[in-house]
């Protein structure tokens, strides 16, 4: 979330716990392939040889949705440790309406509860949630600010013209080595 609470979403195999706090209560194990607190139930046995899917996406999409509305928290960020967030996902418990958000409308959050289905078959597919969010587009009241329109100016600036991404996107041990050459990449500065 930017200082003006635009979502700025990426990529979640690049993703980042920026917050030390969060940093608590969020762990990666590699067997899943994905951060605990966003894993849909599905991803949480064992035994499947590979139940990750654009369904299991799906559901990721509502937990990001959940901590934009939330204001930047996770899901279940109550609980501190991971078994206890499995468990509640496992209980086809989900978190819990954020209240106070006058664009949060019941037909939104029952897109939200949607993509959270216990059963993949019944998530929505992505073309689905973008025709019900274009749907509901005319219907939630729109928050014009100035820090929005400074946020929207960061993505212009020559810092965004500077980037550049590898021909494809890498996958595997291909993202560790592109990781490790990202981190040992020298620091140029720009002014502006």
């Amino acid at each position: 979330m930017s200082l003006s609470n635009t979502p700025c979403i990426a990529d979640f195999g690049f993703a980042r716990v920026a917050d030390s706090q969060i940093l608590g209560l969020s762990s990666v194990d590699s067997r899943l392939k994905g951060t605990t607190r966003w894993l849909a139930p599905e991803l949480h046995d064992y035994e499947a040889t590979n139940p990750t899917s654009k369904r299991t996406d799906i559901y990721a999409f509502g937990c990001v949705c959940y901590e934009i509305f939330s204001g930047g928290y996770p899901p279940f960020y109550q609980l501190k440790y991971e078994p206890a967030v499995i468990h509640q996902v496992l209980a086809n418990k989900r978190p819990d309406r954020p209240s106070g958000i006058p664009t949060l409308t019941d037909s939104l959050w029952a897109i939200v509860e949607a993509c959270w289905a216990g059963d993949p078959n019944l998530r929505p597919t992505a073309d689905e949630v973008v025709t019900q969010l274009e749907c509901l587009e005319s219907k939630i009241p729109r928050v014009a600010d100035e820090k929005a329109n400074r946020d929207e100016e960061l993505f212009t600036t020559p810092l965004w013209e500077n980037i550049e991404y590898p021909a494809l996107a890498p996958h595997g041990s291909d993202i560790d080595q592109l990781l490790s050459e990202l981190e040992n990449a020298p620091v140029t500065r720009t002014t502006m």
